[in-house]
């Protein structure tokens, strides 16, 4: 404990040296996930996963709960998983009564926090570097297919368990959607597959990002890669993080600003702590790949939960058919819970109804009134307002 403090103590005083932080700048701003987790006390661990197409992703552990000196035997192992433009950190950033990932270290769990090829803890790769055209050629079809079942692998591996607890946000959820109705062998390790701000089809969202969705459409595709190239799309780097804590640390009315950018893109919200803003800032966004956004907003156009779309001409290469394959939902026979939010601009409740009518295993359906797309994670009343009713169910399924 005394080598944590020490550590965070002077990576706090060269920063401040250097001038990367304000003395008004909180640490948790300038940490990694594992710092995060144990400057609130927890143990942490970093893994890296080779994926079975050359990515090297590093995801992280909360082995016990903070209370405990080592971990009990034959703990269940529960893996979270991010959202579009996140990390693993987004379950750690806030405190430990209100962030799931404590949450659930407390509750007995093996927490496993998993992140996404091209975010700010997947930027390597056994043959190309981050700065190739080569390493960005991704979308979340990707990520569902080669990274979620990869990690899954390799976290019941190390835990020496036969299967898991998936909980996904936002794109967390959408790569589960998919592989788990294609992935039979990946289905079989799912014990119980937890949805919060359920994403699949994307057709209603209200979002201001739906009126980029014109620049993916396939007849206008190259559009997205002639303004954004063909590489990263708002990666985590220290002109990003600099910037956030200057525009939103100190004056009430800075983290005002901030956090109406967060709300503008994801629903309104009374539920944010306003003295976190400059934390969440910092740590997000994350990155991902232009491709990425472009998958995105071809499924805001067609409105369909599909592959991507290459033209009719490259969907002959890739798919041997003109049109990109569809995700069928009635496939996935996991045990699902829904948990969604009225005020959600991104998972919107007329898309959920799709989710609603083609799951065939829902096993919890909650609204919860008066939250938006990032209440799921960051929200003052998560355990009170969700998290006390997730981990019952849960205790159901272990």
């Amino acid at each position: 404990m005394y080598t944590l403090k020490y550590s965070l103590f002077f990576a706090f005083l060269i920063n401040v040296v250097f001038g990367n932080i304000d003395l008004g700048s909180d640490i948790d701003e300038f940490i990694n996930t594992t710092l995060l987790i144990q400057s609130k006390g927890y143990p942490a661990e970093a893994h890296d996963v080779h994926t079975d197409d050359g990515y090297i992703l590093t995801i992280h552990r909360i082995p016990h709960s903070r209370n405990e000196r080592e971990p009990t035997s034959n703990r269940p192992v529960v893996f979270l998983q991010h959202g579009l433009l996140d990390a693993s950190s987004s379950w750690v950033i806030n405190f430990p009564d209100q962030s799931l990932g404590f949450i659930l270290a407390d509750a007995g769990y093996d927490v496993w926090l998993g992140n996404m090829r091209g975010n700010t803890y997947g930027i390597r790769h056994e043959k190309f570097q981050s700065n190739q055209n080569e390493f960005w050629d991704f979308s979340w079809s990707d990520m569902a297919k080669h990274d979620l079942p990869s990690m899954i692998s390799y976290i019941l591996d190390i835990s020496q368990q036969k299967d898991l607890i998936y909980i996904g946000h936002s794109q967390g959820t959408l790569i589960g959607f998919s592989e788990f109705g294609l992935n039979e062998n990946l289905a079989n390790k799912i014990r119980l597959f937890v949805a919060l701000g359920p994403v699949a089809t994307v057709k209603y969202i209200k979002s201001p990002v739906r009126y980029l969705a014109d620049l993916g459409a396939p007849t206008n595709q190259e559009m997205w890669y002639n303004i954004f190239g063909r590489k990263d799309f708002l990666p985590s780097s220290k002109m990003i993080e600099w910037f956030a804590d200057k525009l939103c640390n100190f004056e009430a009315t800075d983290k005002l600003i901030c956090s109406n950018i967060l709300v503008a893109f994801c629903g309104p919200t009374n539920f944010l702590n306003m003295t976190r803003v400059p934390v969440y800032t910092t740590h997000t966004p994350a990155g991902t790949s232009v491709k990425n956004l472009a998958h995105f907003a071809q499924s805001v156009i067609s409105g369909k939960f599909q592959m991507y779309d290459y033209g009719s001409k490259k969907n002959l290469i890739h798919y041997n058919q003109t049109t990109p394959p569809q995700y069928d939902l009635r496939k996935v026979n996991v045990p699902t819970a829904l948990y969604w939010a009225n005020n959600d601009w991104l998972a919107d409740p007329t898309d959920i109804k799709y989710l609603r009518s083609n799951l065939p295993n829902i096993v919890d359906d909650y609204e919860i009134l008066n939250w938006n797309h990032l209440d799921f994670i960051w929200a003052t009343n998560t355990q009170e307002f969700l998290y006390g009713r997730l981990v019952d169910l849960m205790k159901k399924f272990s």
